[in-house]
């Protein structure tokens, strides 16, 4: 046999090797991201959770938090403005100025707190096997481990046509607890998450008395009701 097939056989055997251990590793970062997804089907089922979530830029931090209870969500701006709904209906909701604005559910999506709103923080969340594939086998990004806040966790990066996004999920929880965006220009964005299931009481997710709110549509700022022109009109009879 020459030294050229000698050669050829020597790369192709580790061109071989190669590709079989990116295959197997694929294969079982894959299984842990399906572990992580199935998780997160198993805690929507139970329709009750808290997310607080942190968003640090510069020297600016702002918080936020969403509850979710048996169809009802309600995130809580750090203005203490919120939006609720049950699904059918939407609002805006400013309890210092005693404002209520009537929000379209198709047009706000981003506003709104659905029962699976934290499961979107997860690389391949409703994903399908090869779409899981291209994230943890693709070149461009990476699949390990790192510790965050003495926390063991999954560190899963993406490279994305306009910003990196690394996610760091707990290895005992198996819950989002930071995220980073590196953007092309700009600051990065870095978000830190406290998840709770089955701790959000009724009070958390109640409407106020809106006996005393002005009623406004979202979008075209129309005044459907305002209690201070009744009150006007009965004190004039």
């Amino acid at each position: 046999m020459s030294k050229l097939k000698i050669f050829l056989i020597c790369i192709c055997t580790v061109l071989l090797l190669f590709f079989l251990i990116i295959g197997i590793n694929s294969i079982i970062r894959v299984n842990i991201l399906n572990k992580i997804v199935n998780k997160a089907i198993q805690n929507i089922e139970k329709d009750n959770y808290s997310l607080k979530t942190t968003c640090k830029t510069g020297d600016s931090k702002t918080e936020t938090i969403a509850y979710y209870r048996n169809g009802i969500g309600r995130y809580v701006a750090e203005n203490g403005i919120y939006t609720w709904t049950d699904g059918k209906d939407a609002y805006l909701v400013d309890e210092d100025n005693k404002n209520i604005y009537i929000l379209n559910i198709e047009k706000s999506p981003e506003m709104l707190v659905g029962n699976d709103m934290y499961a979107y923080l997860i690389p391949g969340y409703n994903k399908k096997f090869f779409e899981k594939m291209k994230i943890v086998g693709n070149m461009f990004n990476s699949f390990s481990t790192d510790k965050i806040n003495d926390v063991e966790c999954y560190k899963i990066k993406i490279n994305e046509d306009k910003y990196i996004k690394t996610t760091w999920i707990s290895k005992k929880s198996l819950q989002p607890v930071k995220a980073l965006m590196e953007f092309q220009t700009g600051e990065p964005l870095e978000y830190e998450y406290e998840l709770k299931f089955t701790s959000v009481k009724i009070s958390s997710i109640e409407m106020p008395n809106l006996d005393d709110y002005k009623i406004i549509d979202y979008e075209s700022k129309e005044v459907i009701a305002d209690p201070a022109n009744t009150n006007e009109i009965e004190n004039n009879e």
